[in-house]
């Protein structure tokens, strides 16, 4: 897989001043493909977006729409190149990633069973 590094999205303003309330999420990528927070707790497309104000919540979907098709893209590519174990994990991050916008897998599904 390629390199990447991770990005982040803040929600709440900093005007690039430090500031407690303010969230940081790290977005999904390659080597992470879920989002989490900066100490790597997981977690899912509805917990980040809970509680945020509309415009903040809008700007995490297109941040998250934008690592699924980042994740597409790289699988395809994965796949064109013979890399096919690589591809399938990919895609099936990127099909998880979908059913989180919807609700469909809660925080913690991706545990082991008790």
């Amino acid at each position: 897989m390629a390199q990447t590094h991770p990005q982040t999205m803040t929600s709440g303003p900093t005007n690039g001043r430090s500031n407690d309330t303010a969230s940081v999420f790290l977005l999904p990528d390659e080597d992470h493909p879920y989002w989490r927070s900066p100490d790597g707790q997981r977690l899912t497309f509805l917990q980040v977006v809970a509680g945020q104000p509309p415009a903040v919540a809008s700007s995490l979907a297109t941040q998250h729409a934008q690592a699924v098709r980042a994740l597409v893209r790289t699988a395809a590519h994965e796949r064109l190149g013979g890399r096919h174990m690589c591809a399938r994990k990919l895609a099936s991050a990127a099909a998880r990633l979908c059913e989180e916008a919807c609700g469909l897998w809660p925080p913690g599904s991706w545990l082991p069973a008790p």
